[in-house]
């Protein structure tokens, strides 16, 4: 979530926060006390074991960004199919970028 509010509040026009649909609460939470949420913010579930939402395939998207989000070896194999499928339905020019502290 940090990293897509922190977009959100650099200028980005339009972010989706995603999380598995158990972290989506706090999530939101997280969003509207930063006074995000609904202004060009969306929150959305995403398991990357699972097909992707169509809204977030249709996205358009410029950048991708997925920070400290795999801890187990098992996810990361689904991770880069997830990406994968999201930069291939991106703009051309996108990017992703991938960080874990």
């Amino acid at each position: 979530g940090l990293a897509g509010m922190s977009g959100a509040v650099l200028g980005a026009s339009h972010v989706a926060l995603t999380d598995l649909p158990e972290n989506l609460p706090l999530l939101r939470r997280n969003a509207a006390l930063n006074r995000l949420e609904g202004d060009g913010v969306e929150v959305a579930s995403l398991d990357w074991t699972q097909p992707l939402p169509e809204a977030l395939l249709a996205g358009g998207w410029d950048l991708i960004l997925a920070a400290d989000c795999v801890f187990w070896e098992v996810l990361f194999d689904p991770l880069i199919a997830t990406l994968q499928a999201l930069l291939a339905a991106a703009a051309p020019s996108a990017a992703a970028y991938l960080t874990a502290t």
